[in-house]
């Protein structure tokens, strides 16, 4: 249980920076002159890292959980 509620607290806290993060982009005027294309392609390659990145933790802490 208690590796449960650490990954649910990272996951939190990643979730309260990527919100930070992107209120602050929000607020440029570069990003608000941005054609929607651009934003899209930057929001896929978010998510593609974002999935990497969380593959390749719970694959390291499986291993070194088991």
């Amino acid at each position: 249980m208690n590796n449960r509620r650490r990954f649910l607290l990272f996951s939190l806290a990643l979730a309260v920076f990527g919100v930070m993060n992107l209120s602050n982009l929000l607020d440029r005027p570069f990003f608000a002159n941005m054609p929607g294309r651009y934003i899209v392609h930057l929001l896929g390659i978010g998510a593609c890292f974002g999935v990497a990145i969380f593959s390749l933790a719970i694959y390291f802490l499986g291993r070194r959980l088991s």
